[in-house]
């Protein structure tokens, strides 16, 4: 079977733009960099607290609005102290760190809302054993600190026990709000700066 002239004459351009992607790629092959509208920070799980152990919940996310939204729940199992969030008002994500802030609620009181800062770091897959996080509210209550003080800086708290943290994206800065006064000490997180 001989080819005909017109298959002949697109083989060679068919060729050269094959060769051409090979070298650069399609530009929908490139991958896309992840910006706000993608970043987001999830998980759950549980941490060693002062005579026992606490277990969390969270969802911080940048909406498809450009906002900060998502939902937080913590119950220290020692104490009975449970933690809620009302709204995320701000999210900062930075390589594998997540900050959230917002307003919440203790112990079902909701006429006693406090300030919270929840930070989370995504080390491994799985995340238990690597994967930190920290609960910083602004009546004076945390649940993750490192040999009894808050640490600073953008490392997190202390490990989970059992669970996951996921980050992914980039928020380029705060989205939203800026973080509560009461969690600004000099040299501190992604959100503080």
């Amino acid at each position: 079977m001989t080819p005909q002239l017109s298959t002949l004459k697109v083989l060679p351009a068919l060729a050269g733009t094959l060769l051409g992607l090979l070298a650069v790629g399609p530009a929908s092959a490139q991958p896309a960099t992840p910006g706000p509208a993608t970043a987001k920070a999830t998980g759950g799980g549980s941490i060693d607290v002062p005579g026992g152990w606490a277990t969390f919940g969270l969802v911080a996310k940048v909406s498809a609005k450009g906002q900060p939204q998502g939902n937080f729940t913590f119950q220290d199992h020692v104490t009975g102290r449970m933690v809620k969030s009302v709204e995320v008002t701000g999210l900062a994500i930075s390589g594998i760190h997540a900050e959230f802030w917002g307003k919440a609620v203790t112990d079902g009181n909701s006429d006693a809302e406090v300030d919270f800062v929840v930070d989370v770091d995504d080390v491994a897959e799985p995340g238990a054993g690597v994967d930190t996080f920290l609960l910083r509210l602004s009546n004076g209550y945390s649940a993750g600190v490192i040999g009894g003080s808050v640490p600073t800086g953008a490392a997190s708290g202390v490990t989970l026990d059992g669970g996951n943290i996921q980050v992914r994206g980039l928020t380029d800065g705060i989205v939203g709000a800026p973080p509560p006064a009461f969690i600004a000490p000099p040299g501190g997180g992604i959100g503080t700066d």
